[in-house]
């Protein structure tokens, strides 16, 4: 259940980060927000579809890897868990830019791999 609210925050964070470039109101920094606003909404979609099983969804993983990586305390676990999910997120966009080449098949198992390999090395025990 709280792994579900650790990974909910990343993925609003995946999506919300670009609104932190809003600020200057010339024309090339507007041009560029929307362009890492697109970009990255578009990025975060195809990683979203390319690693998403019918039985493990890209957000249920997610939940499973913040659930297996929980301390007990709250407050230690928000020191380095929002790394951890940063890593895995760059481990799914590059497996996700391999499964471009190999196929969706490919970046499934991928993601299905990494989420047990967590799921099995939890640290709640």
């Amino acid at each position: 259940m709280i792994g579900g609210v650790y990974s909910g925050l990343f993925v609003l964070f995946i999506f919300l980060w670009p609104l932190s470039l809003i600020g200057a109101s010339d024309v090339q920094s507007q041009t560029l927000f929307w362009s890492v606003l697109i970009g990255n909404t578009l990025v975060g979609i195809l990683v979203w579809y390319y690693n998403s099983l019918d039985e493990l969804s890209f957000f249920k993983g997610l939940s499973v890897i913040s659930a297996s990586m929980m301390s007990g305390c709250a407050n230690i676990t928000l020191l380095y868990l929002p790394f951890v999910l940063i890593v895995v997120y760059i481990i799914a966009a590059f497996n996700t830019l391999v499964g471009l080449f190999k196929g969706r098949a490919y970046t499934q198992e991928k993601w299905g791999n990494l989420v047990l390999g967590f799921h099995r090395r939890s640290l709640r025990r």
